[in-house]
């Protein structure tokens, strides 16, 4: 028999055969058992804007997806640390965003703040710009309002300044060596605490 006959029908060979099976392998493993983006939408549905409510949404899936993706591909070095960072700076964003949320539910006006870019008005939670506008306050003293705000607990306060101090290590000129597992589950954890925590605080409005 001509060894012509073993090739694959529709001119694939073995090698693409082979290599689309693990990859198709490895995206199961890596999507089975976490929460969808619209099992994450109805988690934090307590986020009173649509457009950021999917975006958070989607952020928290790509996440889980990126680091069982890390377990998986076994990862090491600078791949071990671009991981890293990812899981750092989205975790970072998603509770910066859902903090900056909670602070336009409490529909406050907050005095202009020394570290917000100039010209500097006070902040109008009932203006339309209001995320922008809380958002250009900084992680610091977003953290700060919440708590004393009584959005967050003064353990998640401690600890979203861990990761905020984090998120400010993670730029090029810092090579920082973290542990992938416990740092992407400490964030994880802080994440999931403050999904809890704002959410039976805006059940109270």
């Amino acid at each position: 028999m001509d060894i012509k006959h073993l090739d694959v029908p529709g001119k694939r060979t073995v090698q693409e055969i082979l290599g689309n099976s693990i990859l198709a392998t490895i995206h199961d493993f890596s999507a089975k058992n976490i929460p969808s983006v619209t099992e994450w939408q109805n988690e934090i549905k307590h986020v009173s804007d649509v457009a950021l409510r999917q975006t958070i949404a989607e952020v928290l899936y790509g996440t889980l997806f990126v680091y069982k993706l890390g377990l998986v591909t076994l990862s090491q070095g600078d791949e071990l640390l671009a991981l890293v960072r990812a899981q750092i700076s989205e975790h970072g964003a998603v509770c910066e965003a859902i903090l900056v949320d909670m602070l336009v539910q409490k529909k406050r006006k907050y005095p202009p703040h020394t570290l917000a870019k100039k010209p500097q008005y006070p902040i109008n939670c009932t203006y339309h710009n209001a995320h922008e506008k809380i958002s250009l306050c900084g992680m610091h003293w977003i953290i700060d309002t919440a708590f004393a705000e009584n959005i967050i607990s003064a353990n998640l306060q401690n600890e979203l300044h861990k990761l905020r101090k984090k998120r400010n290590e993670v730029h090029l000129y810092s090579r920082k060596r973290y542990s992938f597992i416990n740092t992407a589950k400490n964030c994880f954890t802080t994440t999931k605490m403050l999904i809890t925590e704002t959410s039976v605080w805006q059940a109270t409005l």
